[in-house]
């Protein structure tokens, strides 16, 4: 019995945080790819962002961001594992492969053409200019 309560309070909590957690969520853009490794990437109020990709494990980017223009800057970045390099900054763009869709583009660096994709499902980043 006290183990079905600590797994009852465990997956309560969880609950709890995974709530939370996205109440304060600007943008959220994901993609799935090859295995079903899935990257989903949250810009958060108070200039902060996460990107959490499972694939065969779990790594967890954060940092700051900066909105100038068209663009969004990554700042501060923090990575969970060994991986040291990020994306520089991020345009939203009108997708080219679903209608009436957006999707957000990060690049390395300037020099980078071609970019990675991830498809926008919530976009409340006009919050921001009030």
């Amino acid at each position: 019995m006290p183990m079905k309560l600590l797994l009852l309070f465990v997956c309560f909590s969880f609950l709890l945080t995974s709530c939370n957690e996205s109440s304060d969520d600007i943008l959220i853009a994901q993609r799935e790819g090859a295995a079903n490794c899935t990257t989903t990437f949250r810009l958060k109020k108070g200039n902060k962002f996460i990107e959490k990709s499972i694939c065969f494990g779990t790594t967890e980017v954060t940092g700051e961001y900066k909105i100038k223009n068209d663009t969004i800057f990554f700042e501060n970045v923090k990575h969970s594992r060994l991986k040291s390099d990020f994306y520089q900054f991020a345009l939203i763009q009108s997708s080219r492969f679903k209608k009436d869709s957006w999707e957000l583009i990060r690049y390395k660096d300037v020099k980078d053409q071609q970019g990675q994709r991830l498809f926008i499902s919530k976009n409340n980043l006009s919050l921001l200019k009030e």
